[in-house]
């Protein structure tokens, strides 16, 4: 299995597979792993070379012993990309990662990233239940809000990670990663992505939003099929 050792110490781990560029880099969201992908990957591995990276701390990549932040996992792709060799990616980004998606575009410019997918991302502003959600886990009652957020998220699903397995990866973890609820895109970030979500409130700067039917969040998780179609016709 590639890995890269970057900042820390830390040993970042993925899978490489198929051939042609731009190569699908797909990238777990938070508290999840790159075995998300992996009934995807088949798929979109037979058009397409892809690279599925466990984020630092999960999965099998290791998370150099210390606190790390967005940045830092900003870097660990890079590198990634970098040991690679591909000239040209399209982040496929799950949830949360697309935030490095997006940060991935502005570091390595347009002519290298060209397009974006974004799974499962709901670009909208956040309900003040889940508002006053992220200030409880600041709270002594952390980790009861905790898992009432994840029973809300997977509701309706039964292929996603279990409560308990997202718990023990999120109770690893000192600070969440990106921007956070609320947090804006710095316009303008011109740019084709295709949004697939089960929903069509999506952000303006989406060119593209395809809708996976189906009752938890993390729909395209299980309609594999609809979203490796997408992404090929997107990319292709």
């Amino acid at each position: 299995m590639p890995e890269v050792h970057t900042r820390g110490g830390a040993r970042i781990r993925y899978d490489d597979a198929g051939q042609g560029e731009p190569a699908l880099l797909f990238i777990p969201g938070w508290c999840t792993t790159r075995a998300s992908f992996q009934k995807l990957i088949p798929r979109c591995s037979a058009f397409r070379r892809v690279l599925s990276v466990d984020l630092r701390g999960h999965g099998e990549s290791e998370g150099g012993g210390a606190d790390f932040d967005s940045t830092t996992v900003l870097e660990d792709l890079l590198a990634v990309v970098e040991a690679s060799g591909a000239r040209h990616i399209v982040p496929v980004a799950m949830s949360h990662a697309g935030w490095w998606a997006l940060d991935l575009r502005r570091a390595l410019g347009p002519a290298r990233v060209p397009r974006m997918v974004l799974l499962d991302w709901i670009a909208t502003e956040p309900t003040p239940a889940f508002l006053r959600a992220v200030r409880g886990l600041q709270t002594e009652r952390w980790s009861q809000v905790r898992d009432s957020l994840l029973q809300g998220w997977m509701e309706g699903s039964t292929t996603t990670p279990s409560a308990a397995s997202c718990a023990t990866t999120w109770g690893r973890s000192t600070k969440p990663c990106g921007p956070g609820p609320g947090g804006r895109l710095k316009r303008p970030t011109p740019a084709r992505a295709l949004h697939c979500e089960r929903s069509r409130r999506w952000n303006p700067c989406h060119s593209r939003c395809t809708c996976t039917r189906g009752r938890s969040h993390t729909t395209t998780w299980r309609r594999r099929w609809t979203s490796a179609w997408s992404i090929r016709a997107f990319t292709c």
